[in-house]
């Protein structure tokens, strides 16, 4: 009991961390209002992007110039897996060459302006997620000693509760 009742209160870091750190160790959604409205702007861009980069495939598909159906991510950008000597038909930027050569990944002209978009917000999220890493880590700090003395009072506990189970 005595062990016990010197453990801190460290009731308002624990609502911090579970309000802002989910059971996963992902930043909640809710974490920020800033955040929730980034992330929820970033899944209708990626949307909208997925959706036109679908549209490119069924239309290029039918002319045999990707050499896969897919879409793909090539440093942050999505792309198109386009055979190399059909690249020219496909107005974009290339973002890549396979290992092999066979292949372009090209991000078609007319997914540039959401795929900037969706990168801008990208990049945003994880200024929104650092700041609030620093905050929270901030937190942590501050409560330091605290977190440090109910460490110690819980070691304490548990040797107390090993003693009678072993006795």
């Amino acid at each position: 009991s005595k062990i016990g009742s010197s453990i801190p209160d460290l009731i308002d870091l624990q609502r911090l961390l579970s309000s802002t750190i989910d059971e996963t160790g992902l930043i909640r959604d809710g974490a920020s209002k800033e955040l929730h409205t980034l992330r929820t702007e970033a899944s209708g861009t990626k949307t909208r992007l997925d959706e036109t980069l679908d549209r490119a495939i069924r239309r290029l598909r039918r002319n045999n110039i990707l050499q896969e159906p897919l879409i793909t991510e090539r440093n942050g950008r999505m792309v198109l897996l386009v055979k190399i000597e059909q690249r020219l038909k496909v107005p974009g930027i290339v973002h890549d060459i396979s290992d092999s050569g066979a292949t372009a990944f090209i991000e078609p002209m007319i997914a540039i302006g959401l795929g900037n978009q969706w990168r801008e917000i990208t990049l945003n999220i994880r200024r929104e997620e650092e700041r609030i890493l620093r905050t929270v880590s901030s937190a942590v700090g501050y409560n330091g000693l605290e977190i440090y003395h109910t460490i110690e009072a819980l070691v304490r506990l548990d040797i107390a509760m090993a003693m009678g189970r072993y006795s």
